[in-house]
């Protein structure tokens, strides 16, 4: 863990978005583009999750988007665009947030990054929710709770499985009571 990720984990945002601005300076000036475009979906995030600065959030995630795509960077596109989905999904804007959530959802089957793949069907299945498309969003939600049941099953010793699930509940938190309104 980057010491910029254990300062925003434990409550130090803005000390982690200062360490995050000097990475990403130094990332500039020698060139490269894939962690300027890493450093600034961490920006975004944090500006996003834990500053409640969505239009800093859009700007960082923007630019991560474009610096991704400049040097085919799929993994990182992808992760952008998610976010970009939250942004537009927390300001209430559903179909623009769905939009996103679908390019994000396609470049991760396609690259076979089932992390990215459960956290954008998750919060697809919410925007889904939004847009009063219950069956549709418990599609997305089983179906990103069957890729964390899945990736779980992968790690084997009870710790670690127990660390891995740990800060992925919110996928099942958001299922079961749309299976328990489904009936």
């Amino acid at each position: 863990m980057t010491v910029s990720c254990a300062l925003a984990s434990s409550g130090r945002p803005l000390d982690a978005l200062a360490r995050y601005q000097l990475a990403l300076d130094i990332w500039r000036r020698i060139g490269r583009t894939s962690q300027v475009a890493w450093t600034l979906y961490n920006i975004g995030s944090l500006r996003l999750f834990q500053l409640s600065e969505a239009g800093a959030a859009r700007e960082a995630l923007t630019e991560a988007l474009a610096a991704a795509r400049t040097v085919q960077e799929p993994e990182a596109e992808g992760y952008a665009l998610h976010e970009l989905g939250n942004v537009a999904r927390l300001q209430g804007d559903a179909r623009a947030s769905l939009a996103r959530f679908d390019e994000a959802l396609r470049l991760a089957q396609s690259i076979g990054s089932r992390e990215l793949e459960y956290q954008v069907l998750a919060d697809r299945g919410r925007a889904l929710n939004a847009l009063g498309r219950g069956d549709e969003a418990i599609t997305d939600l089983r179906e990103s709770a069957r890729i964390v049941n899945d990736l779980r099953a992968n790690v084997h010793s009870d710790v670690a499985k127990i660390a891995f699930v740990d800060p992925r509940p919110d996928v099942f938190q958001t299922l079961s009571p749309k299976l328990l309104a489904a009936g």
